[in-house]
């Protein structure tokens, strides 16, 4: 990504936390954002900020949301590291389980099965069977939905 297609808008959200691993407590710390690579805190003047890809970001109502969310950086080199990592880390299967998720969630699927559930969100079959298996890998995987629904073993 050239330096032409980032931003350097005002007012952006913090891409950390004070609650974030590894952060100074609130009290220590200047207010604003902070680089999300260095850490530093960074100016108005001095912010790049970009929307990067991220699979576990799921809007709680609006599909178009998910998937991406705001990184910000102390320059255009540490931005263009930022969303390189984000595009690495980017994994499809973890998005539609996101989207499974919230899809079980709606009111008129309370007595649909996981398939149904698969097609409210919008998922292939194959897509619904990847996202399955992608949750089943993981340490702790999720043994019913937020809906529910009982997940296949």
């Amino acid at each position: 990504m050239s330096t032409d297609e980032l931003s350097n808008p005002v007012n952006s959200p913090p891409l950390r936390s004070p609650e974030s691993p590894g952060a100074e407590s609130p009290t220590d710390q200047p207010a604003g954002p902070r680089c999300g690579l260095c850490g530093r805190p960074v100016p108005t003047d001095e912010r790049w900020v970009a929307l990067v890809p991220d699979s576990s970001v799921i809007h709680p109502d609006d599909a178009s949301q998910d998937g991406h969310r705001r990184a910000t950086s102390c320059g255009s080199a540490h931005l263009e590291i930022l969303i390189d990592r984000a595009r690495r880390g980017w994994i499809s299967e973890q998005l539609w389980f996101g989207r499974l998720r919230r899809a079980s969630t709606e009111s008129n699927m309370a007595d649909a099965t996981v398939l149904q559930v698969g097609i409210q969100a919008r998922l292939s079959p194959e897509n619904l069977y990847r996202a399955l298996a992608w949750n089943s890998r993981q340490d702790n995987p999720d043994t019913t939905l937020p809906g529910g629904h009982r997940l296949p073993d």
